[in-house]
């Protein structure tokens, strides 16, 4: 049997850590994307190993496109077409309207909009099967 292959994206913290750890307790392998905490994502890869999965770490930023075509790219390339998509990622420090210094409200809006707007969209593949690829 063909395991399914999910991607995560803010997947090191939080609810996109529980949703690795589930997934790969119901028999999905999982890519386990972060922006800035590698110790906190390889913890999560270790424990969806642990429960059986395949799993790995990718860096990446939600809110630059090219980022998020390498890390489709890169999680093919190790564990397979991806079948899934988690959009999860965010900014979680509280702000107040008051203390945003300029540009950090166009960044606030671009990793919303690059979570919300990676847009895949599915493939079929020489071998028959569907797979998940961004629209760039």
């Amino acid at each position: 049997m063909t395991r399914k292959i999910l991607l995560v994206t803010g997947g090191s913290r939080g609810i996109g850590a529980a949703v690795c750890r589930m997934a790969a307790g119901r028999g999905w392998d999982v890519a386990v994307n972060y922006a800035g905490r590698a110790d906190a994502a390889e913890t999560v890869a270790a424990n969806c190993r642990a429960a059986g999965a395949r799993a790995i770490t990718i860096k990446g930023d939600v809110a630059e496109p090219d980022q998020v075509a390498l890390m489709f790219d890169r999680a093919e390339a190790e564990l397979g077409p991806v079948d899934g998509l988690v959009s999860n990622a965010g900014i979680i420090e509280p702000l107040q309207a008051a203390e945003l210094a300029a540009g950090d409200g166009i960044r606030v809006y671009a990793i919303g909009a690059g979570t919300t707007g990676i847009a895949p969209m599915p493939v079929l593949r020489a071998d028959g099967r569907t797979a998940l690829r961004p629209t760039r």
